[in-house]
């Protein structure tokens, strides 16, 4: 039932013209919108799915998702030119995904549309406000030079994960082991990432200015569909594979949630 409540929510969202506006709101609308979403007829696939246009949209993705999270980086961002220019990523990934979602099944829209909310906070917070910025900057100059492969290692195990979990799981464990990969992301980046000794800024905390981040866009989405569904054994589950080098299909993060988000739904849908 909470799914049906998430997807029709989210639906909502997409069938609005405000669908990239932050989904602060969906709380507060739930109870009047629910019922007059159950009976809204779904829209059917665009058959523009498969066209080439849409294929070479779905590899435009793949790299604006690699550049927002900094996975082809060898440093954080040093000086403001380099946050200016994530920054614009990140606009940027709005544009391409806001093109990309005609392309997908109602579902997929629905796990993008969550999952773009979260990052449209993060500009908002972030790249929107000056004193913001700058605090940002101050802080991944702080962050020690390993901290960056730590960084890379935490959101590649929830990337793995997250995909054991659409591949193998049973659709009594698929929600909470879901549940369960992203608050390791925050213990990962507490133990994987650390300050210089030699920082400047005393208030710096990269550790944990990096869990904000992810925080800040997976929020919404981890409120919304989990619940108290995480899990122990979960956890275990999850946690067994996190290093277990296996090949990942599609966008980064997306698909394998996207994979999920589907099987718990009941629709086996390819990508």
């Amino acid at each position: 039932m909470r799914f049906l409540i998430v997807f029709v929510l989210i639906n909502h969202l997409v069938s609005s013209s405000k669908g990239f506006e932050s989904i602060d709101s969906i709380s507060s609308t739930a109870n009047s919108g629910v019922l007059r979403a159950l009976h809204r007829p779904s829209r059917a696939t665009t058959s523009a799915k498969d066209d080439s246009s849409c294929h070479d949209q779905r590899e435009a993705m793949k790299i604006s998702v690699k550049k927002v999270l900094l996975l082809d980086n060898e440093k954080f961002p040093g000086n403001r030119q380099e946050v200016d220019q994530l920054c614009e990523a990140f606009i940027q990934f709005h544009k391409g995904l806001k093109k990309y979602l005609k392309c997908l099944s109602t579902l997929e829209r629905q796990a993008f549309v969550v999952f773009a909310s979260g990052f449209k906070r993060l500009i908002r917070t972030y790249c929107s406000n000056d004193k913001k910025r700058k605090e940002a900057l101050e802080t991944l100059t702080c962050a020690t030079p390993e901290s960056m492969g730590g960084y890379h290692l935490c959101l590649t195990r929830a990337n793995r994960q997250v995909d054991f979990v659409g591949a193998n799981s049973t659709n009594e464990q698929m929600l909470g082991d879901l549940c369960s990969v992203f608050p390791q992301v925050a213990v990962c980046l507490e133990e994987k990432t650390s300050k210089k000794k030699d920082c400047a800024f005393k208030n710096a905390d990269p550790p944990r200015f990096l869990k904000n981040i992810v925080s800040t866009v997976m929020k919404d989405s981890l409120d919304l569909v989990c619940g108290s569904s995480r899990s122990q054994d979960g956890i275990l589950r999850t946690k067994a594979i996190a290093d277990i080098q296996r090949d990942v299909e599609g966008i980064f993060l997306l698909s394998p949630v996207g994979r999920v988000l589907r099987r718990i739904s009941g629709h086996q849908a390819d990508h």
